[in-house]
């Protein structure tokens, strides 16, 4: 019921954000492929966002959200913003955030060359105490 919940509203925030800026923006769950929406059972981590959305600037706004269950200790990991060349996917930027806590923001903001597609890949560790998984998530693919 919790990961319902939290899908729906998810979802409507997507919605709203999409709705009222205008802008250009996909979010995928933890596992997906290219935007699949599939979500994982972990341990610690409830869900994962990974998003990438055009600016009006023409830049590519990067987010990942983390949300570790009430075990989770840390969070760590790298959001990287991938561009799709010559037939594969090759890292353009990256970032990496720790946290001791159970919920991760990362939000940056990139100029991009346009002509490409883009995502962004977040892969990462989610601790409880001395126990931790490996978590990541893929978002779905926009053209600049």
């Amino acid at each position: 019921m919790r990961k319902k919940l939290a899908y729906i509203l998810v979802s409507l925030l997507y919605v709203c954000t999409s709705v009222l800026t205008c802008q250009v923006g996909y979010a995928a769950f933890a596992g997906g492929e290219d935007g699949e929406e599939t979500q994982p059972r972990y341990s610690y981590t409830s869900f994962i966002t990974a998003y990438v959305a055009e600016n009006s600037d023409g830049d590519a706004d990067c987010t990942v959200t983390v949300h570790g269950k009430s075990s989770a200790t840390k969070i760590s990991g790298y959001m990287y913003l991938e561009q799709y060349k010559n037939g594969q996917w090759v890292q353009y930027d990256y970032w990496y955030d720790s946290v001791s806590d159970s919920t991760m923001y990362m939000s940056e903001t990139r100029a991009v060359t346009s002509g490409y597609k883009y995502r962004v890949r977040f892969s990462g560790t989610v601790y409880s105490g001395s126990n931790s998984e490996s978590v990541s998530a893929t978002s779905a693919t926009v053209q600049f």
